[in-house]
């Protein structure tokens, strides 16, 4: 009778113990397994079942039905494992993708042995599996969010050396020399032994010499100090086979496995601990019984949170300061609940040790019960997350920051103005937006190169922050365009009021490293109406902004109807601006350049005229901007000179001996592409003109723009023969150095100094040295605008070679302008 009491409390000591096996098998999402070799026999742990989405109260599948529960690839990783181990004794790890009853997929790692009898007979297998699915997905997740932390995480080089029958090495890759500091060129001609190798306790010479015997591969594990510490090696040693199959030579790879080993040992530690439940590298847990109110925690609870495993163990309340007052919020709710539900939980709690700093940890919990089901009390684990949230944390930062200024980038703008809308809309508040430009500053990374015009723009983020409101988001697009959003207006005159403030603080100097500058800026306001979204805020604010710089700069502007009517209709001059060309609606028409001293014409300027479906035509200066802020006129001005170098090759071939020129205006734009020369040599190839009866036309603000491609430009067509006019001359910005740097031929006087030279003694004296200037040079000179007789008698006694204006002709048509090519104007 004592001896059956015994048994009966030892077999209810065991099911205690099993069951509480169960739990924390549950808890860390561990599952067990055994195979009987002699039976066929396979026993399942509840959590198995739970894992692979199977029903826990059937039996589990056999072997060969478990096949179904696992992708076909993964199935025949096992199945080959399982065998190898069956057959060999030698253990298995793996990681499978399980396609559980449902139909949904997850990942496991999945660890197999022997089991062996008394007499060392292998008489079955038994393994533990681990749910990994979410840490799977999590990699990926980061993978996808970090292309360059996940190149840095996967590229792993391996060391590789090329071994002679006579044990010499002959080659060696870099990674050896890395792995161990030894040069390439000491190892070529020496054995293992004469490196120093033979303290590893490997018999690297035999080993090579067993390859060679055998012209089987051979695969072993070793570790070793390096410059990078102590390190764990996977090697393997192949035959390289001649053509007689003969062994000729032993290639010896090694891989860097550090990582893996020491993930081993954590796990191997862990499952001492936790009797193979606790399976997950660092890895803390705790129990809290509800009748006492104890809670106990593993060594690895206490390593996380930062305290002493050998100080008396806090209780349930105490425990509350091991955590902001947030996630302790959390924590209780969720305890609550499991308690009363009977549910299990996970939460991302942040952690505050007892020297103050913070981590993060990934619990996990459940309900502990009695024998009757009753709960008494909860258990749990933890994993500590620290490093995957800072780096979580940071990749967000990346994705939502501008890297040169640390201010919100265009993604978060809008996010921030949608909320804002929001928000304003609940509480009949008003979002503003304020578009920032600073004036020219392309000057400044043109004359001071970029690295100042970068710390410019780190100043004027640093100056926007400290004038604008604490809760303002305060963003930058790209360039020098800065983005201010004010939510929660009570007076959107507020919106306005800030940024009269930010154009008068942007009127102060810049202290940079090694300089001073001034810096103005241009603001565009748009306060929020009852349907506004996003994309019109910044478009309204963008269009203010625009008519700020068009102004004058330095200023304010604020986006009114009159505004939004000139936004929706430069919108319409794009929109049917792009399909002009292809409808066939835009033709080359031509003014005539007059020579003073003869009469005749000698050139004509082509001028692009827009037959619109208005039904009017349109001069280009109602629509070229638009077509230079979406570069439409890349397009648009090839095609232009295609078409007026077919013209001009029509006019040389009909009348020889009066050739005309013709000159051809080039945007800036145009000016600073690339595929300029590529679009003038195949307009002259296919029309046959003479490159000498083309001249490209560029305005003075062009030449501001000094890039190298825009130089290279100016000096291929001067290398093509092709002459080059300044037009506008004297309204731009340009230095007269300019005309020294590049091949200029023409300049052509503005309009606006001309039409009061007969009356007004500066324009007259300013257009006389221009005259004076260029004739120094070298330079010919043409003056637009020429409108009456008498100004175009002042010209000729003032020296100035030719003319163009209304005077002579208005911009005409191909068919029209033909017969005036051969008309002689008074030139007395």
């Amino acid at each position: 009778l004592e001896r059956t009491d015994a048994e009966l409390a030892l077999l209810s000591t065991e099911a205690e113990v099993r069951a509480q096996l169960e739990q924390a098998q549950r808890i860390a999402h561990v599952g067990s397994w055994m195979l009987d070799l002699a039976s066929n026999h396979v026993t399942w742990s509840e959590e198995m079942f739970l894992m692979l989405g199977q029903d826990p109260t059937g039996p589990a599948p056999d072997y060969a039905e478990q096949q179904r529960l696992f992708t076909p690839e993964s199935w025949q990783r096992l199945d080959a494992a399982v065998s190898v181990t069956q057959g060999t004794g030698v253990p298995y790890e793996l990681e499978l993708e399980m396609v559980r009853h449902d139909g949904t997929y997850g990942w496991m790692l999945a660890r197999g042995e022997a089991v062996r009898d008394a007499a060392g007979a292998i008489v079955g297998l038994r393994g533990v599996t681990m749910d990994i699915t979410d840490r799977k997905a999590a990699q990926e997740a980061l993978a996808a969010g970090a292309e360059a932390l996940r190149v840095v995480l996967n590229t792993s080089t391996d060391s590789v050396i090329r071994i002679d029958r006579d044990g010499r090495i002959r080659y060696v890759n870099a990674q050896v020399e890395r792995n161990s500091g030894i040069g390439l060129d000491q190892w070529i001609g020496r054995t293992f032994t004469e490196m120093g190798y033979g303290d590893l306790g490997l018999s690297w010479d035999a080993y090579d010499q067993q390859v060679f015997d055998t012209g089987e591969p051979l695969s072993f594990e070793f570790d070793m100090d390096n410059a990078e510490g102590h390190r764990w090696y996977e090697t393997n040693i192949a035959p390289e086979m001649d053509a007689d199959g003969t062994a000729i030579a032993v290639v010896l790879t090694s891989r860097d496995i550090t990582q893996r080993k020491e993930s081993e040992i954590a796990l191997r530690a862990m499952q001492a601990q936790l009797e193979q439940a606790q399976r997950i590298a660092h890895v803390g847990s705790w129990t809290l019984d509800l009748a006492t109110g104890a809670v106990t925690r593993s060594r690895e609870m206490h390593l996380m949170q930062g305290t002493d495993p050998a100080d008396p163990e806090l209780d349930y309340a105490d425990s509350s300061r091991l955590f902001t007052p947030d996630s302790w919020l959390r924590f209780t709710t969720a305890t609550s609940h499991a308690q009363e539900t009977g549910d299990p939980y996970e939460l991302e709690l942040e952690m505050v040790r007892p020297d103050g700093s913070h981590g993060w940890m990934l619990a996990r919990g459940e309900v502990a019960r009695d024998t009757q089901g009753a709960i008494i009390g909860l258990a749990g684990v933890a994993m500590d997350i620290t490093n995957a949230k800072a780096a979580s944390s940071e990749l967000l930062a990346q994705a939502t920051h501008d890297g040169l200024t640390g201010l919100a980038n265009r993604s978060a703008m809008l996010d921030e103005i949608t909320r804002a809308l929001s928000a304003g809309t609940r509480a009949s508040r008003s979002t503003g937006v304020l578009m920032i430009d600073l004036d020219r500053f392309k000057n400044v990374n043109d004359t001071l190169g970029h690295g100042t015009g970068d710390e410019l723009l780190q100043a004027a983020a640093g100056r926007i922050a400290r004038i604008v409101r604490a809760g303002d988001l305060v963003a930058r697009l790209g360039g020098d365009e800065f983005v201010v959003v004010m939510r929660d207006l009570e007076d959107p005159a507020e919106a306005v009021r800030a940024a009269w403030r930010l154009v008068e603080a942007f009127r102060g100097s810049f202290s940079l490293v090694g300089t001073e500058l001034y810096a103005t800026a241009s603001i565009g306001v748009a306060i929020a109406a009852d349907n506004s979204d996003p994309g019109d805020l910044i478009r309204e604010a963008d269009s203010a902004l625009y008519a700020a710089k068009d102004a004058g700069r330095d200023r304010v502007s604020v986006f009114n109807e009159d505004l939004r009517a000139a936004a929706n209709l430069r919108m319409s001059v794009e929109v049917d601006l792009r399909r002009a060309l292809e409808r066939g609606e835009l033709e080359v028409w031509y003014q005539p350049e007059v020579d003073l001293a003869t009469g005749a014409v000698i050139a004509v300027e082509a001028l692009l005229r827009w037959h619109h479906p208005d039904g009017s035509v349109w001069t280009a200066d109602r629509f070229v901007d638009v077509a230079e802020d979406t570069g439409l006129i890349l397009d648009v001005g090839d095609w232009v000179l295609r078409q007026a170098c077919a013209m001009a090759a029509t006019w040389a071939a009909s009348r020889p001996d009066r050739p005309i020129t013709v000159r051809v205006n080039a945007s800036a734009l145009q000016l600073a592409e690339t595929g300029l020369l590529p679009a003038i040599d195949a307009a002259l190839t296919a029309t046959g003109l003479d490159p000498c009866l083309l001249c490209i036309e560029i305005t003075e603000t062009a030449l501001l723009r000094q890039t190298t491609t825009a130089g290279e430009n100016l000096n291929g067509i001067r290398e093509r023969r092709i002459a080059i006019a300044i037009d506008d001359f004297g309204t731009g910005y340009a230095s007269l150095t300019y005309l020294r740097r590049y091949p200029v031929d023409i300049l052509k006087i503005d309009r606006s100094f001309i039409i009061g030279i007969t009356n007004d003694d500066h324009d007259r004296q300013i257009t006389a040295g221009i005259i004076a200037l260029a004739s120094a040079l070298g330079i010919s000179v043409t003056a637009e605008g020429v409108e009456h007789p008498d100004q175009a008698n002042l010209l000729r006694q003032m020296g100035c070679p030719g003319a163009q204006g209304w005077l002579y002709s208005k911009a005409l048509s191909p068919e029209d302008i033909t017969p005036v090519l051969d008309h002689t104007y008074p030139h007395d």
